[in-house]
């Protein structure tokens, strides 16, 4: 996941320098000139192609991830955004509020992923890619459950 997020990134920033520099071009064509139509047609076919080319990239490199690990991932990540937001101490409304919400989202998303992750390592254990995504999360984040 980690690889697609940086690849769209690369790929956007060479999306905007390429504009750039496109319009830079024209403009230092003649001062100040309005674009014809064509040219404005070729900026806009090879944005076209390059926008094309991003998404097959992505598309191609999201396929190659199983959908329950691309899944994990996912929840897993939201998970540890909640885990490791700020926990206010305090009686104020805004604070309980608060507190009361990161409870929610971090059972909301981190419940069950210990049990997840250790499943979907047995599961993939001879895949490596899968391997080398799932091997940076934690094996044990759950509060174990003493009742």
């Amino acid at each position: 996941m980690e690889l697609q997020t940086n690849d769209g990134q690369r790929w956007l920033s060479g999306i905007n320098k390429y504009a750039s520099r496109e319009t830079n071009l024209i403009s230092s064509m003649g001062q100040e000139r309005a674009c014809s139509i064509e040219e404005v047609g070729l900026i806009a076919s090879k944005i076209a192609f390059i926008v094309l080319a991003l998404i097959s990239s992505i598309n191609s490199s999201a396929q190659s991830i199983p959908k329950d690990v691309s899944s994990f991932v996912d929840t897993r990540k939201a998970c540890d955004h909640f885990r490791s937001e700020p926990w206010d101490v305090g009686d104020e409304p805004e604070v309980k509020g608060r507190r009361e919400f990161l409870f929610k989202m971090t059972k909301k998303y981190c419940t069950g992923t210990d049990r997840r992750l250790s499943s979907l390592r047995r599961k993939y254990r001879n895949n490596n890619s899968v391997l080398t995504i799932l091997k940076d999360f934690d094996d044990s984040i759950e509060l174990a459950n003493k009742n």
